[in-house]
């Protein structure tokens, strides 16, 4: 998955992030339950 590059899991959510230097970009926070639907959605996948 080229984006998001990370993903931190507090049961019951994923929160979804990106890290460009020294700034962390939070992307989403997502219930566990839609977390495939959201990277479908909204994630890119590496070629």
């Amino acid at each position: 998955m080229k984006h998001p590059e990370y993903r931190l899991r507090i049961d019951p959510y994923r929160i979804f992030y990106d890290v460009s230097g020294r700034t962390v970009v939070v992307l989403a926070i997502v219930p566990k339950n839609k977390t495939a639907e959201w990277l479908e959605t909204y994630g890119v996948k590496t070629p």
